[in-house]
């Protein structure tokens, strides 16, 4: 493969074959989902035991999808490395604690905030379970970035519940110290 040729698989398709870098970049949304999908499986066919790194520069979206992405890097069998590029927000901060290695370069900030709502065009009598649906979904995101975050802090349920009040905005040093990230690259 040419230079060229890889430089536009990367632009193009967010996939380089000769690092073995994946690119998430825009909203959380089910396209996102399906990029991530079919450049794991290209370069799981190539190579499959050779680690990939995933670069994440997003403001957040949709929390099912980013939890089905949050999914595939963890049934991997391959090394993945996971980066912060920029914004790693919302959404986005669950895909990132997906890997194996959490970096993230030193300008980024790393946000997670209380998930919202919408049943949006649901009809009246699947809204109770639509609600329910989107609750669970939201426990889950929340439980896994306590997770990581009791771990490096001790930090209580109770207080973490608060914090997600306001927002847990953070910049890379103080994400690696709050066990978010592994790593603060320069």
């Amino acid at each position: 493969m040419s230079m060229r040729d890889s430089l536009d698989s990367l632009h193009d398709r967010g996939v380089s074959l000769a690092t073995r870098t994946i690119v998430l970049e825009g909203e959380v949304d089910a396209a996102m989902t399906m990029r991530l999908f079919k450049n794991m499986n290209i370069l799981q066919q190539r190579t499959s035991s050779n680690p990939m790194t995933i670069v994440i520069n997003s403001e957040g979206g949709d929390v099912q999808q980013a939890l089905a992405m949050y999914d595939l890097i963890q049934a991997s069998d391959v090394h993945i490395t996971t980066v912060a590029l920029g914004d790693c927000m919302s959404s986005a901060c669950i895909i990132l604690q997906a890997g194996d290695l959490r970096k993230s370069y030193a300008s980024s900030t790393v946000m997670y905030h209380q998930g919202t709502t919408s049943v949006g065009e649901t009809p009246t009598n699947e809204v109770k379970a639509a609600f329910s649906s989107s609750q669970s979904l939201c426990k889950r995101s929340d439980d896994i970035v306590y997770a990581r975050m009791k771990s490096a802090t001790n930090l209580s349920r109770v207080k973490f519940d608060k914090m997600l009040d306001a927002g847990i905005y953070l910049m890379a040093p103080f994400a690696l110290r709050e066990g978010l990230i592994d790593e603060v690259l320069l």
